[in-house]
């Protein structure tokens, strides 16, 4: 075979290969597609449109400044836009508004927030308002306080300025507004009492003395539930703090009783009441014999002498109780002696016989003598 015959044969086969490899590749052809349908989306539409709400609109077709209040709190309008609508429409009146503001919804603490920001109201000015705007009385000290970061000195000052609370209460007041100890209570009260603070109800005496400051935070409110002291550990801490005793034991009962009915509620106050005739009042400026007793010793021409041996027990009692708080031998001494009484005084064995009741309190209260 010659070489042409070759080459044509070899061309022959190359052809046919490539003929064959074509075959088997697929033919890709352009997909047809469905006619789409031209269907229009239809735009939503709200059954009830929004409205732009005017709260001078809504306060100026209101009857009344009340009304009008009642709208704007329906209408959910914030409570500084609806003070603003009713004194365009109104006329400006701060107490009415506070408290038809109130009447119509507005919580109370809102209604102090807004009047304070917008009046740029002293905290002097704000305390008559807040009974208006819905706070009550124990409510009043806590909420200035809290509104003004006030410390108890200046909260104490308003207070006094303004008497929204019967004359007197403002000290407890204060106090309970406060994140006090009882200890820091008593510490705020003696340093008023031994500055001169004046008692707002007896004029030139010093507030609080020690049964006024026992009284407000054992037997008054809004002291009263908050207070957590036992009353012979409340007895110790007025004299530790600087009250004299004379002036603790002359004020404060030595045993506890309840602060609604005066009964006795306790070992000491029980001891005393049938040693004395006990009415169930409460003390005066000065604690009496019924609820702190003498022991009057009673001497005879003689010189021979009759002891309360009952009413010694109750003394002795009570001055135990102090000393299991704390309470110095020498402090229940000034105690002791502060109850002690003989009669006659003139008579030359009262000295003697004294000191010798004095040493049986001493002894029967657990002290060394």
């Amino acid at each position: 075979m010659n070489r042409n015959m070759k080459n044509s044969m070899a061309l022959i086969a190359m052809l046919l290969a490539t003929t064959a490899s074509l075959a088997q590749v697929p033919v890709l052809t352009k997909p047809v597609l469905a006619p789409q349908a031209n269907q229009k989306i239809k735009p939503i539409v709200l059954k009830n449109p929004i409205t732009v709400v005017s709260p001078l609109i809504i306060a100026r077709d209101s009857p009344d400044r009340a009304e009008a209040a009642r709208r704007l709190k329906a209408q959910n309008i914030p409570v500084a836009s609806a003070l603003a609508a009713l004194r365009s429409a109104f006329g400006r009146l701060d107490g009415d508004e506070a408290r038809t503001l109130r009447a119509a919804g507005y919580s109370a603490i809102e209604l102090a927030a807004t009047f304070k920001q917008v009046d740029q109201l002293s905290a002097s000015r704000m305390l008559p308002l807040m009974p208006l705007m819905g706070f009550n009385e124990s409510e009043l000290a806590p909420q200035l306080k809290q509104l003004y970061a006030l410390d108890f000195d200046g909260l104490l000052v308003i207070l006094r300025q303004e008497t929204p609370h019967r004359p007197g209460s403002e000290f407890p007041h204060a106090l309970a507004a406060m994140d006090y100890s009882v200890a820091e209570m008593v510490k705020a009260g003696y340093r008023y009492f031994s500055g001169g603070f004046g008692d707002p109800v007896v004029p030139g005496t010093s507030y609080p003395n020690a049964r006024q400051l026992y009284a407000s935070l054992m037997l008054e409110n809004p002291l009263r539930e908050q207070v957590k002291i036992d009353h012979y550990a409340l007895f110790q801490l007025l004299i530790a703090s600087g009250y004299a005793p004379e002036q603790v034991i002359a004020g404060v009962p030595m045993g506890r009783y309840s602060p609604v009915t005066i009964q006795p509620m306790d070992e000491v106050s029980r001891c005393i009441a049938p040693t004395t005739s006990n009415a169930g009042q409460l003390p005066g400026q000065r604690v009496d014999e019924r609820f702190n007793p003498q022991l009057v010793i009673q001497m005879a021409p003689n010189g021979s002498a009759t002891h309360a041996d009952a009413r010694r027990v109750c003394v002795a009692k009570f001055l135990g109780l102090l000393r299991e708080n704390g309470t110095g031998r020498d402090v229940a001494r000034v105690l002791a002696d502060l109850s002690v009484k003989c009669m006659p005084q003139t008579n030359p064995a009262c000295p003697g016989e004294r000191g010798l009741e004095i040493d049986r309190l001493l002894k029967g209260a657990g002290y060394a003598l």
